[in-house]
């Protein structure tokens, strides 16, 4: 039995992931998630979709199914330079599902069980992601079942990646599927979220929300540092 009680055969992604990508490159923005009945696999792109763009239509936010990665080497060995610019510090989006008993779903093995281990390793330095990676974690589960499981992955994930020195830029978010619409809540979750990716985007990428005289949004790509040393409205503090 699931923590998402669902007919839905476990299903494989579409979504594919770039040869050689490395989660913790410097200004990269990574949407991953794992799936058993495609409701995180929706989310994930429903979060990007949200997401301003190029001209042509293009993002340099990227998803990434979790099975597709080795989560060990890419959290342990993806990079040995910490960030020296609030801007560039690559941001990681988790979004995970629970499964039977609280536990995480097979899917989500790579990530869980890699991060369970460097954050308990000895041999790692307790702070080891500190000024090398910004996430935020939004976890799906079902209140039909005890509470004490309900989004189990994603909170233990949340403890180890801070635990590890990581920045997270956003509140622990946790979608009740039984509460009924959970892409209303998600984008709820999502409201505070979505700036501080927009301003990496900008910064970083040179891509912005314009607003134009009819008061629509529209998309701007403007030079890279167009608003100079502008501080981030609610960003956290690196500690």
């Amino acid at each position: 039995p699931s923590d998402i009680p669902s007919d839905i055969p476990t299903t494989i992604s579409l979504h594919s992931t770039p040869q050689g990508y490395r989660v913790l490159s410097a200004s990269s923005i990574t949407i991953t998630y794992a799936t058993t009945t495609n409701t995180c696999s929706s989310l994930a792109s429903r979060l990007l979709s949200s997401l301003p763009t190029r001209p042509d239509g293009s993002t340099p936010a990227t998803i990434v199914p979790v099975p597709t990665l080795d989560w060990w080497d890419q959290i342990l060995n993806g990079s040995s330079t910490p960030s020296t610019s609030k801007y560039d510090c690559p941001i990681l989006v988790i979004i995970l599902p629970t499964w039977s008993h609280g536990s995480h779903s097979y899917e989500s093995t790579s990530l869980c069980s890699g991060v369970d281990e460097i954050s308990n390793d000895w041999r790692v330095d307790p702070n080891h992601l500190k000024h090398k990676l910004k996430f935020a974690i939004y976890g799906v589960g079902s209140s039909a079942y005890d509470s004490e499981t309900f989004c189990k992955p994603s909170k233990i994930m949340f403890k180890q990646l801070r635990k590890l020195g990581a920045q997270n830029i956003h509140g622990l978010g946790m979608g009740d599927v039984e509460q009924g619409d959970i892409e209303r809540e998600f984008d709820k979750w999502c409201e505070k979220l979505r700036p501080k990716l927009e301003y990496s985007l900008e910064h970083n990428h040179g891509i912005k929300w314009a607003r134009v005289e009819n008061g629509i949004s529209s998309m701007l790509e403007e030079k890279k540092g167009c608003c100079g040393g502008k501080k981030e409205e609610n960003e956290e503090e690196d500690g």
